[in-house]
């Protein structure tokens, strides 16, 4: 299914007037078995794809994937990224996606490592991403509301799909205002990939 759905992963269709170069650093939070980052590190072949997946039956996958790909520009990790450093619980979606740390959606659950947004560029050495994609089941509010200025000035552009389901605590209303407080263009893309999405972008593009 989710192969079969590579289309709606392309770059055209996520960021239809994008301008990435093909030495780029692109992140996706929320990788699953690596559709999305496979097709990425075709567009950025000078440059790096980091694939973050939180679920280690669904990295294994992700691993194995790269592996016989032999795509040497993705850089895989099996973390959470969350608002704080430390453990969390993934809660299991029925299925094989759709794992939440924000939501218990069943009663089956793994604990995984958590680092912030900062903590994951620091230890990777990012100094600029030139395009963040969260698909990460509802973490998106955490992560973007927890990031402050001057980690949020390090990415050229930023998709976040908006999982309201699973996050209660804020509105999309109050994400927009976040990034667009802290220096990002902002605004909401409705109905986009089946999720209201956000697309944030620095000005100085």
């Amino acid at each position: 299914i989710i192969i079969g759905n590579r289309a709606s992963y392309r770059l055209s269709s996520l960021l239809p007037q994008s301008t990435l170069k093909d030495n780029d650093v692109i992140i996706n939070i929320g990788a699953h078995i690596g559709v999305f980052a496979l097709i990425a590190s075709s567009v950025v072949p000078r440059g790096k794809v980091y694939a973050i997946e939180a679920s280690k039956d669904t990295f294994n996958l992700l691993r194995i994937n790269v592996a016989i790909n032999k795509l040497e520009n993705i850089s895989i990790h099996q973390i959470a990224v969350a608002d704080k450093k430390g453990l969390c619980t993934l809660y299991h979606d029925t299925g094989h996606w759709g794992h939440s740390i924000t939501k218990q959606i069943s009663r089956h659950t793994e604990i995984v490592n958590s680092l912030t947004l900062e903590d994951f560029l620091t230890e990777n050495g990012i100094k600029r991403c030139n395009f963040l994609y969260l698909n990460c089941e509802g973490a998106e509010f955490p992560i973007l509301l927890s990031s402050s200025r001057h980690t949020l000035e390090k990415f050229d552009r930023i998709l976040a799909d908006c999982h309201t389901h699973l996050w209660l605590k804020n509105t999309i209303d109050d994400l927009l205002s976040h990034l667009q407080a802290n220096g990002l263009d902002a605004r909401l893309l409705e109905n986009e990939g089946g999720y209201n999405r956000i697309i944030a972008m620095n000005p100085v593009l």
